[in-house]
């Protein structure tokens, strides 16, 4: 212990360690040092001669503050109130809050303001804004959001023999619903805007004959979708508005359509990458029965491990299950539907104008059926 007599040395800085505040060792400190002098008390408490000098002659043995007695860069009660306000207002960080607001205090002495009064919340990590946005999209109904995109095709190493062979579409246009996961594709030769008003009016016709409605589609800002360099509204933005009472909004960042990017790359895995093409018909039969796994059968570990068809029925229970399903088509060879749908005197439809690209064989019938 502290005593040699009790044959057990203990040094003062390791009573220290334990007991931040031993006013009892130091007054037998104190105590030695009267009767035995400095350096014996050295020897005995195992500590330095400015640490018994400094018991030896004090009054008090308790801890002193550090503070110093005038604290020179402390800032007005104004001047942290300001920093508060601001930070309230316009959540920004305090090297932006000082000189946004002309602040008379660095940018440190800010953030300890924020700090203090519990302004400063550590960032989540990425994978938990995307668990608090599969939760917001978990609150919506089905086919309520849409996101469509471009996908395309001739950059895919396994694809493009196939492509260059049978004269295949360039692009795919993509749509999938934000809840479900729930989609659907067409071709085209290129991000046109008749291509993409086309695919649009095919795909709200079918959700239009299940009596669902769509409120709101996503598009980034591709030509078919918005004009860059101009304020007039383009085709696509007018047949949402003007026909189908659709709220279209373009993306601002690339995670606001991650469910349709998503999907082009499993399509391109469980699709493009591994399957073989014999001719064009082949890859349009083929496209509509991949088209069939990922709506019918495929689950989504992101959806808690659900088809688009459970989902589906949860929000819809009794709703036809076929609205699922429509075959992809050659976009480009089907601008009647979009010119029929926007002049009224044009010539009318027949429902091959719809599917004469993907006949509904028998096959392709019974494969739905048992899903």
């Amino acid at each position: 212990m502290l005593f040699r007599s009790l044959a057990v040395e203990v040094k003062y800085h390791e009573i220290y360690q334990n007991d931040k505040e031993p006013v009892w060792a130091r007054k037998k400190m104190a105590e030695y040092a009267r009767a035995n002098g400095i350096k014996p008390t050295m020897r005995e408490f195992a500590c330095s001669r400015n640490t018994v000098r400094r018991w030896f002659r004090a009054d008090d043995y308790k801890n002193k503050s550090k503070r110093p007695s005038k604290l020179v860069g402390k800032i007005s009660a104004e001047i942290e109130q300001q920093i508060l306000s601001c930070r309230q207002r316009e959540l920004m960080g305090p090297t932006n809050l000082k000189y946004q607001y002309n602040i008379q205090a660095s940018a440190a002495t800010a953030y300890r303001v924020l700090k203090r009064n519990n302004q400063i919340k550590s960032r989540k990590r990425k994978w938990k804004q995307s668990k608090d946005l599969r939760a917001y999209k978990a609150k919506q109904k089905v086919f309520e959001v849409i996101q469509i995109d471009g996908k395309v095709l001739y950059d895919i190493p396994a694809f493009y023999p196939y492509y260059s062979k049978y004269s295949l579409p360039r692009l795919q246009f993509t749509a999938t619903c934000e809840k479900s996961g729930t989609t659907f594709y067409s071709y085209s030769e290129g991000e046109t805007s008749l291509a993409g008003c086309t695919f649009v009016v095919y795909l709200m016709e079918h959700l239009k004959r299940h009596g669902i409605k769509v409120k709101k589609i996503k598009t980034d800002k591709g030509s078919y979708a918005v004009h860059k360099n101009s304020l007039k509204k383009t085709a696509f933005e007018r047949l949402l508005k003007d026909v189908y009472q659709i709220r279209h909004q373009p993306i601002v960042h690339k995670n606001q359509n991650a469910d349709v990017e998503r999907f082009h790359g499993l399509v391109e895995q469980y699709f493009y990458s591994i399957t073989p093409i014999e001719n064009k018909a082949d890859f349009y039969k083929k496209a509509y029965q991949k088209h069939v796994w990922f709506n019918y059968i495929r689950k989504n570990g992101s959806k808690k491990w659900k088809t688009p068809l459970d989902i589906l029925k949860a929000d819809y229970p009794n709703i036809d299950p076929q609205v699922l399903t429509l075959p992809p088509i050659n976009l480009d060879e089907h601008a009647d539907i979009y010119f029929y749908k926007v002049d009224s005197n044009y010539k009318p439809l027949t429902p091959e104008s719809f599917f004469r690209d993907v006949p509904r064989s028998e096959e392709h019938t019974s494969e739905l059926q048992s899903h």
